[in-house]
Parts: C-alpha cells; sequence; structure tokens
C-alpha cells in the first residue's frame, strides 16, 4: 500500500494558512480496482486501434499525413506544442491564421534542432535547424509578419533548403529538395485545426504535385511518412482488414500490465471481455465530444478564474479544443455516441493517473537506481494514460509526475537527492520544453497548489534528512549538509511557486528549527552519557579522568566550529548550539565530579589532588566556561571555579616561593662569577634566577584566572619572596666587591724634571697641596726651588688592576637592573596593586579585613647622608679626608659607611643606605665623621675623629609615606651634617616588593660604580691641582703658555683614566662603561669646581680663623688669601682649567661619538661651572650689584621652591615602582628647570667669587641672611602643611 509522507502541517500551530497536502488535490484513496479497471479500457482501446486491424481503403491524404506525422513525433516534447492560440478560427483571415501558425511552427522546429532524432535524417534536420534560425534572425522578422498565404511560408522553406542543398554534394539534390519540402508541409498541416480544411486542401494538392514530379526510377525511399489507414472500430462495419482476438496474449502491452497489477491471465481474460465493450472508438469519442462541449462552456476541468491572466486561459483551452480535436479525428469513425459517463476517461482523471504512475514508477525504479530510467513499455502508460485521460497539459502533467514519485519511489522518510534531482530534470527536459512553462508561478492555480504541496513533501524530507544527520554530528565523521542544503536552497526555496506560500514555509522552518534542537539536546546527552560509561569503567574516578572528559568535550565542540561555520538554515548556529548543550549536560555533574576525584585521590595515595593536577583541571574546565559564556552570556551551569580551586593555587604559590629562595640560594652557592660568554658580561646566576621567577609567574598566569583579585595576592606573595630572596643575592653581590676594591695599594704619583736627569717623586701621602696658609718664607723658599729647577714633568701611575670577578658583579647588578625593567612590564605590579587596594576600600568597613597577612613585617629606614659643613680639618691644609660611619646604637648593628670625600671641609657624599627595624619601635642612630689620613706613616693608625651626632629615628614623628624629609645635625665638636630620612612600612605589596628589589640593586650599582672610580679619584685630584696648575702657569699664575704646554700637564690624566677605563671597556657591558665614564668626568668637574672657586662655606670659614689669629698674624697675611682655598686664580690659570675640560669633555669622553653622549657631558653642573668665565674680571662693587640684583630673585625662589612646588604624593601606584630609579626618596618628580633656579646657580657662582676676592663677610652675611629666609619658608610650608592636614580631617 502506498504511503503518503505527510507534511509537518499537522505538527505546525503558529501559521493561519494551510500548508499545501498532495492529499488535497489527490485522492489517495482511490479503489486499486478503478485504476486497474481504467487502464485495462486504455490498452483495449488502443489495442483495437493498432495498425494490423486498420482499414485496407485509405483516407483523405490529410488524414494519412496527420497520423504518419503523429506517430513520427509521439514524443510529448513535440505533442504538446501542436496549437493554434485562437478559439474561432472560423472568424479569423489566412493573414492571422499564417501567423498563428508561424508561432507555433517555431517551436515545433527548435524541438527537432535540439533533437536531431525527431527528423528523417542529417539533411532533413539541417534544413529544419537552417529555417529556425531564420526565424530566430530579427532583419527577418518583418518579412515572416507580411506573410498572409502558406504557400509563402512553403516557399521561403524551399528557399532555405535549396541553399542547404548546395552547400552539400548530393547525388539527385532536385529527389531531396521535394523530400524535405514534403515533410515541412506534412509539420505545417499537423498544425493546423479541422477549420481549416481549404489551406490544408491546398497544401495537400501542393505536395501531391511534389510527387508527380519524382522521376520513376527514384530508389531512394520517401521522406515523407508513409500513409497509414484509418482504424476500424470494433463495433464498425465490415472491411478487409484483421478482426482483434481480444485474448490476452494477442493483446500489446498486456504482459507489462498484468506485472504491474499482480493479476493473474485468467481473472484478466475475464477483465477483458467484460471490459471491451466500454473500449470503443465511438465511446472514447463521445466522451472527448462532451469534455469539448463543457470547455467551450467555460464549465471544463478549469476555468478562467484557475489562471492569472486570460492569454495563459485561451492558451490552454486551445491547446485542449487541439488535442481533443486530434483524437477525435484518429478515433473518429462516423459513428456518434453521446457519453458522458466517464466509461474511458476517469472522473478524477488526476487520482487516477497518479496511482497509475506510482505502481510504473515502483516498478521501474529499484532501491538501487539513482535515476528514473522508465522502459518503453512504461513510457505507452505514462503518455497514453495522460493523453486519453487529458492531464497531458505542460503543467498538468508535470505536477502529476511529482505526486506520483513522491507516492511512490520518494515516499521515504529522508531525501533521496539523485532521484529527485532527476525527476526534476526530466519534468523540465521533456514536459516543461517552453520559457511559458518553466517558471511554475504562472501555472493555473490547480496545477501550481499541486507543484506546491509536493515541494513542502520534499521540503519535510530534506528537513528530516537533515534531523538524523544531526544524530551523528558527534561522530569521527562529520556530517556533510550542504548536499541536502544545497538542494533544500536552488530546487525548493527558489521555486517561484514559494512567493505564494511564505507564511506557511516560514512556519515550517520554524517547526523543523524546534525538532532539530531538540534533537540536538538529545544527541549531547547521549553523547556525553557514552563518555561517562567511558570513564566509569574503571573503579575509581581520576582526575585525569575528568580532565580528559573535559578535553574531548572542548574538542569535540571545536571540531563542529571548525566544520560548520555557516548557520544551518541560516538559524541555527550549531557550534553554538552544541557547546550550550555539551557544557550544560556535563555542568550539572562537573563539581560532583571533581568531589570523587579527590575521594579517589586521598583513598589511593592518602593525600589530595597535587595543586598542579587540580589547576591543569581548573584550566581546562576555565576553557569549557569561556566557550559557553561566549554561547550563552547569561547561563549559569557551573560552580564557581576560582572560590573553589583557590587553595590549590594558594599551595602553588607557596611551593613556587619557597622554591624561588631555594634557587637564589643555590645560585650563589654554585656561582664562579664568570662571563656568559664574550658578548655577555655577566654570570650565568642573573639568567637562572629570572629564568626561574619568570616561569613561576607564567605558571600562574597561564592559568587564566578570572577573579583577578586571587591572581593578585598570589602573584604578591611570589613577588614578595622574589624581592627577599634578590634583597640577600644584592648584599651579598655587594660585600664581595667591597672586599675586592679593599684590596691592592694606593698608587704614587711623581713630577720628573723635563731632562729626565733629576725627579721629584711626590707620593700621594707627601704630597702637599699649595691649599694652606704658608709663611712668606716657605713661600719665597718654593720659589727659588723652581727657579733653578727645569719645568717639572707629571707622570701618571699605574691602573688600578680591577679584578674580573668585579667587573663581573658590577655587570650582574646591572643585569638585574635591566631585567628588572622587562618583568615589571610583563608583570605590572602598579596594577596588582591598585586591584587590591581598590577591592580592600570597596568592601564595607565591618568586612574591611586585610587580604594578606602584613601584621609582622618591618619598617623601612632610607638615610640619605648629602653632606657636611664646616667639618674639622686635619692636614696641614686644614682640610680633612672624611667619611660618615652609621651605627644603629639600638638595633646593635652598622648601618653602612660612605665614601670618602678628600680634602675638603665641605664633604659632598650623596650616598643611601637602608635599614629595617621592627615595626612601630625607635631607633637611635650615632652619625660618626672620621678624617682618613693619606700619610703611609700613619696607615696603622687610627683615623681621626672629625665630629659625632646622635639622632632619633621615631615612627611617630616620620609619615610612612616613603617622602624624605630634610634634617641637619650639629656635629660635636664642631660642623653640619645635611641627610634626608623617609619611612615606609614594609608589606606584602607587588608595588612595594618591585620597589625594594630596584632600589636596593640600584644603590648597589651607583656604590659600586663610585668604588671604582674612587680607586683613581686621586689622581684626578692631584691632575686638578695647584701643583699641575703651576707647571703651566707657573708659582704666580702669571705665565702664558702655548697651547701644547696647557694639554702636555693634562696629557697623564688622559693616558691614566684610559689605562683604568680600557681595562674596564674589556670587562664591562658598554652602559655601565659609560655610567663609570660619566662618573669619572662628575669627579672631574668637582674637583674643577674646588680649584676654580672657594666654596661658599669658606667665608664663615675665613673669618673664624681670622678671629683667632693674632693682630700681627693678619697683618702679614695675604688680604686676598682664603683659608682652605689659597690665593684667587689669575685670569691665565682660570683659561687652562677650562682648556682641559673642554679637552677632556670633547676629545677624551665624548671621542667623537664613542663615548657618552655631548648631552650628558654637558650636564648641569658643567653649565654652572661655565659661568665663572663670565663673571670672574668683574670688579668687585660690580658684582656686589648683581648680587643685590639677585636678593629678591633668590627670595621668589626659595617661595616657588618650599611653598609653590607641586608636592610629591606617593600613591600605591607609583611607590617602589621601578620609575623611582635610584631611590625612593631620589624619584621625586623632577619639574622643567625654573628661570628662578637658574639665577640662583648664578648668584652662588658671583659669591664664590667675591670670597676669591676677599668680601667674606660681604658673603657671609648674605647667606645668613639666605638662612634666615630658608627657615622662614620651612616655617610656613610646616604651617600650611598642618593647617591642610586638619582640614582634611
Amino acid at each position: 500500500m502506498n504511503r503518503t509522507v505527510s507534511t509537518p502541517s499537522s505538527s505546525v500551530t503558529d501559521v493561519s494558512a494551510d500548508i499545501p497536502s498532495i492529499r488535497n488535490v489527490i485522492n489517495v484513496d482511490v479503489p486499486a480496482s478503478d485504476v486497474y479497471l481504467y487502464t485495462l479500457k486504455l490498452i483495449i482501446l488502443d489495442y483495437i486501434n493498432e495498425p494490423r486491424f486498420r482499414d485496407t481503403s485509405l483516407q483523405s491524404n490529410r488524414t494519412d499525413t496527420r497520423r504518419a506525422l503523429s506517430d513520427k513525433t509521439n514524443n510529448p516534447q513535440v505533442q504538446h506544442e501542436k496549437r493554434i492560440l485562437i478559439d474561432k478560427q472560423d472568424d479569423m483571415s489566412e493573414h492571422d491564421i499564417v501567423q498563428a501558425t508561424l508561432r507555433i511552427l517555431k517551436g515545433k522546429l527548435a524541438q527537432i534542432s535540439g533533437n536531431k532524432s525527431l527528423a528523417p535524417d542529417e539533411m532533413h534536420w539541417k534544413s529544419i535547424v537552417k529555417m529556425y534560425y531564420s526565424m530566430l534572425d530579427s532583419s527577418t522578422a518583418d518579412a515572416f509578419s507580411k506573410m498572409s498565404q502558406m504557400e509563402e511560408v512553403v516557399g521561403y522553406f524551399t528557399n532555405v533548403a535549396s541553399n542547404e542543398l548546395k552547400k552539400l554534394t548530393v547525388g539527385s539534390s532536385r529527389d531531396e529538395l521535394f523530400s524535405e519540402v514534403a515533410y515541412f508541409i506534412d509539420l505545417v498541416i499537423d498544425i493546423l485545426p479541422d477549420s481549416c480544411a481549404g489551406i490544408i486542401k491546398r497544401l495537400l494538392d501542393y505536395k501531391i504535385s511534389l510527387r508527380k514530379g519524382e522521376t520513376a526510377g527514384r530508389k531512394k525511399k520517401v521522406t515523407s511518412p508513409a500513409p497509414m489507414p484509418q482504424y476500424r472500430s470494433v463495433s464498425g462495419g465490415t472491411s478487409n482488414s484483421k478482426q482483434p482476438s481480444f485474448k490476452v496474449q494477442d493483446i500489446s502491452h498486456m504482459s507489462y500490465f498484468t506485472q504491474l497489477f499482480e493479476v493473474d491471465e485468467t481473472k484478466l481474460q475475464k477483465d477483458v471481455i467484460t471490459a471491451k465493450d466500454d473500449s470503443t472508438n465511438p465511446i472514447f469519442c463521445g466522451e472527448l465530444r462532451y469534455l469539448r462541449k463543457k470547455i467551450k462552456k467555460e464549465t471544463g476541468l478549469l476555468t478562467a478564474s484557475d489562471f492569472s491572466d486570460d492569454r495563459d486561459y485561451t492558451l490552454w483551452k486551445n491547446y485542449e479544443l487541439l488535442e481533443i480535436a486530434n483524437l477525435m479525428d484518429r478515433f473518429g469513425t462516423g459513428e456518434k455516441v453521446s457519453s458522458h459517463k466517464n466509461r474511458l476517461i476517469p472522473e478524477d482523471a488526476k487520482s487516477v493517473f497518479v496511482h497509475l504512475i506510482s505502481l510504473v514508477l515502483k516498478k521501474e525504479c529499484s532501491d538501487t537506481v539513482n535515476a528514473i530510467n522508465l522502459s518503453q513499455e512504461a513510457l505507452f502508460f505514462l503518455h497514453k494514460s495522460a493523453r486519453y485521460w487529458r492531464v497531458e497539459y505542460p503543467s498538468t502533467i508535470s505536477s502529476l509526475l511529482y505526486s506520483a514519485a513522491n507516492l511512490s519511489v520518494l515516499d521515504d522518510e529522508e531525501l533521496n537527492i539523485p532521484i529527485t534531482e532527476n525527476l526534476f530534470s526530466v519534468i523540465r527536459n521533456k514536459y516543461l520544453c517552453s520559457e511559458d512553462n518553466l517558471d511554475p508561478s504562472t501555472w493555473n492555480i490547480p496545477d501550481r497548489y499541486l507543484w506546491a504541496a509536493n515541494l513542502f513533501h520534499t521540503s519535510d524530507q530534506s528537513m528530516k534528512t537533515i534531523s538524523n544527520l544531526l544524530t551523528a554530528i558527534f561522530s569521527s565523521t562529520k556530517p556533510k549538509f550542504s548536499p541536502v542544503l544545497s538542494f533544500y536552497y536552488s530546487s525548493i526555496l527558489d521555486d517561484p511557486v514559494m512567493e505564494f506560500y511564505q507564511a506557511q514555509a516560514t512556519a515550517v522552518k520554524k517547526y523543523w528549527i524546534k525538532v532539530f534542537k531538540r534533537t540536538l539536546f538529545k544527541t549531547a546527552e547521549k553523547y556525553f552519557i557514552s563518555l561517562l560509561q567511558d570513564m566509569l569503567k574503571g573503579n575509581t574516578v581520576e582526575i585525569q579522568s575528568v580532565h580528559n572528559l573535559v578535553e574531548t568535550i572542548i574538542d569535540a565542540i571545536k571540531a563542529i566550529q571548525k566544520r560548520y561555520s555557516k548557520p544551518l538554515l541560516d538559524e541555527i548556529s550549531l557550534p553554538r548550539q552544541c557547546a550550550v548543550f555539551l557544557c550544560e549536560v556535563y555542568g550539572s555533574d562537573s563539581l560532583k565530579l571533581i568531589k570523587t576525584a579527590e575521594k579517589s585521590s586521598v583513598k589511593m595515595t592518602g593525600k589530595g589532588l597535587g595543586p598542579m593536577d587540580a589547576l591543569d583541571m581548573y584550566d581546562v574546565l576555565k576553557e569549557l566556561r569561556q566557550i559557553y559564556i561566549q554561547v550563552k552570556p547569561k547561563g549559569t551551569c557551573f560552580f564557581n571555579l576560582e572560590d573553589y580551586f583557590i587553595k590549590y593555587l594558594a599551595q602553588l604559590c607557596d611551593d613556587v616561593s619557597l622554591n624561588v629562595q631555594k634557587v637564589i640560594k643555590t645560585s650563589l652557592k654554585t656561582e664562579n662569577w664568570q662571563p656568559i660568554n664574550d658578548q655577555d658580561y655577566f654570570s650565568r646566576s642573573v639568567l637562572d634566577i629570572f629564568k626561574m621567577i619568570n616561569e613561576s609567574t607564567g605558571m600562574l598566569e597561564k592559568f587564566g584566572w578570572e577573579n583577578e583579585v586571587q591572581l593578585a595576592q598570589m602573584i604578591t606573595m611570589v613577588l614578595k619572596a622574589f624581592s627577599d630572596g634578590l634583597l640577600s643575592y644584592s648584599a651579598q653581590v655587594m660585600n664581595m666587591i667591597e672586599s675586592d676594591l679593599q684590596e691592592g695599594d694606593e698608587p704614587s704619583y711623581s713630577l720628573e724634571s723635563s731632562d729626565s736627569q733629576s725627579s721629584l717623586n711626590l707620593s700621594v701621602s707627601s704630597y702637599t697641596s699649595p691649599n694652606h696658609e704658608r709663611s712668606r718664607s716657605s713661600r719665597l723658599f718654593e720659589d727659588l726651588k723652581n727657579a733653578v729647577k727645569s719645568t717639572p714633568k707629571i707622570v701618571a701611575p699605574a691602573p688600578y688592576q680591577f679584578k674580573k670577578r668585579t667587573c663581573v658583579l658590577l655587570n650582574d647588578l646591572d643585569k638585574t637592573l635591566f631585567l628588572l625593567e622587562s618583568f615589571e612590564e610583563k608583570v605590572d605590579p602598579s596594577r596588582i596593586s591598585s586591584i587590591i587596594a581598590q577591592y580592600q576600600s570597596s568592601r564595607k568597613s565591618e568586612d574591611n579585613i586585610k587580604l594578606l597577612d602584613d601584621q609582622n613585617m618591618k619598617q623601612v629606614y632610607t638615610l640619605r647622608i648629602i653632606g657636611a659643613d664646616n667639618v674639622k680639618g686635619f692636614s696641614k691644609t686644614g682640610l680633612s679626608n672624611s667619611y660618615v660611619l652609621m651605627r644603629n646604637i639600638t638595633l646593635q648593628r652598622e648601618i653602612g659607611t660612605t665614601k670618602t670625600v678628600s680634602r675638603s671641609v665641605t664633604p659632598k657624599w650623596d650616598e643611601e643606605f637602608v635599614f629595617e627595624s621592627p615595626f612601630g619601635k625607635s631607633n637611635d642612630i650615632v652619625f660618626t665623621i672620621w678624617h682618613h689620613p693619606h700619610s703611609r706613616l700613619k696607615n696603622l693608625a687610627e683615623d681621626d675623629l672629625c665630629g659625632k651626632a646622635n639622632m632619633k629615628l621615631s615612627p611617630r614623628k616620620l609619615k610612612d609615606d616613603g617622602f624624605p624629609l630634610d634634617f641637619s645635625l650639629t656635629l660635636n665638636p664642631q660642623g653640619t651634617l645635611h641627610c634626608q630620612v623617609s619611612l615606609e612600612s614594609e608589606k606584602i605589596d607587588a608595588v612595594s616588593s618591585m620597589g625594594k628589589i630596584y632600589r636596593s640593586f640600584s644603590r648597589s650599582r651607583d656604590r659600586a660604580i663610585n668604588l671604582m672610580v674612587s680607586k683613581f679619584s686621586n689622581f684626578i685630584a692631584f691632575a686638578f691641582s695647584r701643583t699641575t696648575l703651576k707647571t703651566v702657569c707657573g708659582h704666580h699664575g702669571t705665565t702664558l703658555a702655548s697651547d701644547e704646554a696647557v694639554y702636555d700637564a693634562i696629557l697623564p690624566l688622559f693616558d691614566y683614566l684610559n689605562a683604568n677605563l680600557n681595562i674596564l671597556a674589556s670587562e664591562l657591558s658598554q652602559r655601565l662603561l659609560f655610567m663609570v665614564m660619566l662618573r669619572a668626568w662628575n669627579l672631574v668637574l668637582e674637583n674643577a669646581d674646588l680649584l676654580l672657586l672657594p666654596s661658599l662655606n669658606s667665608a664663615k670659614t675665613n673669618i673664624l680663623r681670622s678671629a683667632k689669629k693674632s693682630l700681627w698674624e693678619n697683618t702679614i697675611s695675604s688680604t686676598k688669601t682664603v683659608s682652605g682655598y689659597g690665593r684667587p686664580l689669575t685670569q691665565a690659570e682660570i683659561e687652562t682649567i677650562f682648556k682641559w675640560l673642554g679637552a677632556l669633555c670633547i676629545d677624551f669622553f665624548h671621542n667623537k661619538g664613542e663615548g657618552p653622549p655631548l648631552a650628558e657631558l654637558k650636564n648641569e653642573y658643567y653649565q654652572n661651572i661655565l659661568l665663572v668665565p663670565a663673571f670672574y674680571d668683574k670688579g668687585v662693587s660690580e658684582l656686589k650689584e648683581e648680587v643685590d640684583r639677585l636678593v629678591p630673585v633668590y627670595e621668589e625662589y626659595l617661595k616657588w621652591f618650599y611653598l609653590k612646588k607641586t608636592p610629591i604624593t606617593f600613591t600605591n601606584k607609583s611607590v617602589g615602582t621601578i620609575s623611582r630609579k635610584k631611590s625612593l626618596a631620589a624619584n621625586i618628580m623632577k619639574e622643567p628647570k625654573q628661570q628662578l633656579e637658574r639665577d640662583a646657580e648664578v648668584m652662588n657662582i658671583i659669591l664664590r667669587i667675591l670670597i676669591a676676592k676677599g668680601q667674606h663677610d660681604y658673603v657671609h652675611r648674605i647667606l645668613h641672611d639666605r638662612r634666615d629666609l630658608v627657615n622662614t619658608m620651612k616655617n610656613r610650608r610646616a604651617v600650611r602643611k598642618a593647617v591642610g592636614s586638619t582640614g582634611k580631617k
């Protein structure tokens, strides 16, 4: 029994209009007996009209011609075009008939041109093709439109055929021409209706005349078909023809019929005898006349209301009337029987036809066949039934054939694409040849509806096919939707008929989208269950098994995402839906599976999960969660992963912190302090440490922890461990550098005579500077000694032999700082600290507990020893070689020792020291300034005490903000020590940890550089001394030496610096070498500055010393001699010093760009020294006037510095970051250089010149006024700050 595949219309509830259904047109319940009987009668009717039963008397030549041509062109492609587009031919002129015939003839010629087998032979076919192209040619359109007689049409073809024959070599071209023209006349006659008898007769007469003109001896077969005798009716009169026997075995096609209906021969024979009386020509013609009558009365099978316009209705009407006339002409015997009881033509011809063709298709097409290839027997039943039962109109037979296929060979649930596509091809090529028929939207309403019903049926099959394919979406071999979808879009949705049923198509689409989602969910559920079953095959659930399960799910989702990029039906994203369903079915059991794995781990190993295993589980779960959030942002199928797995992350951080310190300690123990290679001067330990810390922090970051507060906590803990380890590393490295640099003897210097015969050896210990107060007799003795000797020559000592290890250690410090900058950019400690701070500030006060335990942290003090004034002098010159020793009395430990500043009572150290103290505890600090004698005789003696001061550091008096405060401590017995102190409470904070590391390494590097430069600082001081200056300008400084003599005097310093720097250049990186050179250059500037002018503090010193001297001592002393400095330099001496500076700056240190940049060499200090020549030769009064002008300017400068300058606020974002560079105190935001500052420097230079010119009292008064003004500004600032703090409270 045939099964009708229903559309989902019964399940679709959201559309008002009904979905077209085959059942609404085709009666699927037609009794099989009716189909059997009507088909049997059709065979009998055709049987009795076979040629073997024809009457020997010939009918008219027209009838012969029509029958012959009809059989020749029995192909439906030709049959369905045999019509003239008119209704009442009797009312038409011959011109109209000719034009109507030409339109039909054009289509007939087109069919023959496309199928050579329709023509008698190739010669006939070529002439037909040429005629067809002529009718298509626009240049001949006018000629055809003016033809008013059929003879003109035949004559035109005669010329065309004649021209074609001339191109070929033909034996008898005349006979061939006659044959082709006769064939063409037959084509025209077959088009004309019965009402055109006169025209037909003329054409037949012309054809007969052609036959008479043929040669008697012609052997070629006549091209026109042979005349056929008329079929004799079974009920007709007598004739000489053979009579039908009506035996089953004699009836054509009966064997196929028997197989089709599965009937035995006996029953069939009885049925033949019974049906033969109703299967006569008169009865059939009677039913045809009845159909014709209904059509003419506009009450036929179709009416004008079934068509979109009158033209289409007229086409159908003329077609039916013409075909009925042709059938009546063939089967008519003159006997008329009025019949309308549907004895031969079924009342529901469409349903009977569909059932018959369904049987034919089932028989012809097996399950393995992918195309519809009908046998000749099958085609007989298809074409005869369609023609006799009057359902052969192109659109009608196409929709019925489609229905028959859907009820038979295409009745499966799934779509059979090959057969369906083949069916469409057959329908298009054999039944819808004309362009007018190819567009179903122009069909009559019943045919269009039936076609749409079949399309919905095929659409239903397509959707079911897709639904079945979706069940395999998680398989390794992914289903291919493209063939189905391609067919669905091109053959169904793009069909013009669907425009009439858009609402229904939309409803069906929505229904199937729901079905697809349900299918996907069930498929995902089954897939997950299968994964669980595979995982649970063992007795325990291990964390790795759960991990693998989640990875399998992720891989499945990614595979679907990669395979299916476009949405299904432009609505369903398969990757998205599969991800949602898989995540949700897993999410419901995810926590239970993990807890089960944890219990299994405890049971098997006696301890919980390892942190790495657990965090790997978190990582893969997070990836699955991210997928779920992407596809369903508001979904909540997962538990809070971070809150659950944070215990494992904390455990990992503890392990990492221990490992960090362990690696650093191991590196220090195993390090041999050798460069890695010839290009990298640092040791292996630096790389090992940073490799470890990068891997540690990278390991935390690779998990992509999505709770940024928790992650910030963990990274902070690791950075704290990193900070503690590196601080220890820095301290030990610095200790080794200091130990290395304490070894070795200080160099000795000598003055050789120019003739090399005698020399004056001057060691550092025996060298005496002229900067002291001498008696007149001693000066005269020196003058006499220099007069009798030739000009001495300075000989540079041997360079200091720096150890290779020392340089490697310094490179390690510098490389660590460099790597810290890259590490900071990667970790971004400011962001980490900000995250924690924002989280703490956002919490309620009662719940605002610290995330990290820092109650046991320490407080960090930073001491910056700036310098001292009026330090007690010990040498003959009244100067000291001073250094500061700091000791914490409370903690009973030494804090540190500064470098030694030679020959100065106003030393500048500018060094920093850091020490830690228990939280909230005060510290008593003792500052002791010692004088270190250079005399070899005193090497074994103790250093001399210059001064001592105490200071109590209390956390209650210092703000815990890292901001430095200035202090000036009074030294006992004399002098003042200037320093800065800042306090920070140590905390577990990312910025604080990074800041501590940077400050420690930066201080260590700078101190190491200073210690290294100090090894050749004594000779720099000697080179820029009055002793060296005398070799150029003489004792009184009046000698005008040549440039060669000037440069020769400084050449030993060139050689000495070059020797020392060459040693360092082979062991230090270029960056470090430049830093050493710049430090050496600053040392040169400092010594040049001391040589050029006395210090400001010397004004007070000279006044005090003058007060202690007797009247006679003051009288004999030179009025222009400055205590601790000597006499003022002459202009020649000033110029000599600046020539030295220029040569050192340009020729030595910069050295054509191979050294530090000029911008760094010509620094602010250098620019200030350049002010000296501008004012040095001015008179005292002029200089005082300039000072008086600058006094109010200096007052404005102090107001700006203490009251207007932007205060620095250290926030969590900036404190301790690498951007602070050298130290917390030194990293105060630098503002642009103000003109006020420049004017203050000018004022200081002028005051120093005035001291050199003996104006001690005047300068002392100016300095006293400035100190009072400074104290006033400090008090005002303190008051303002206190008022501001009160306002904030």
